[in-house]
């Protein structure tokens, strides 16, 4: 995977904007594959960068604020990327990409904001 400004992280992030543009009403509504199909592909990402920040997590200081907003970012990822959809209708199905569109958009912020750690300390 690449780091925060790879292929892979526009890749997302170009998804993430398209799933968040979704309208959730009837016949604005992207079709249930279509959902379905960007629903696989963000939990895939989130998951993705889920493991990069953990991995960038455990090499901040602990107890720092930064470590602090990335944990918190990782608990809310570790509950949401592994949740079963409730129901497959494509309300639901959409509802779900586009929280978990949110979460990869933080989880992107959280990437950066390691990365930025990383380059701070001695």
């Amino acid at each position: 995977m690449n780091g925060p400004g790879g292929v892979r992280t526009e890749s997302a992030r170009k998804l993430t904007k398209k799933v968040l543009a979704w309208s959730t009403s009837e016949e604005k509504a992207p079709t249930l594959e279509e959902a379905d199909t960007a629903l696989a592909l963000l939990t895939t990402y989130g998951k993705e960068f889920r493991d990069t920040v953990t991995t960038a997590y455990h090499q901040l200081p602990a107890g720092s604020a930064v470590a602090e907003r990335v944990q918190a970012t990782l608990g809310e990822a570790s509950r949401r990327l592994d949740h079963p959809l409730p129901e497959r209708t494509r309300k639901a199905v959409v509802g779900r990409a586009q929280n978990i569109a949110r979460l990869l958009e933080a989880l992107l912020r959280a990437a950066a904001t390691t990365e930025h750690e990383d380059v701070d300390r001695p």
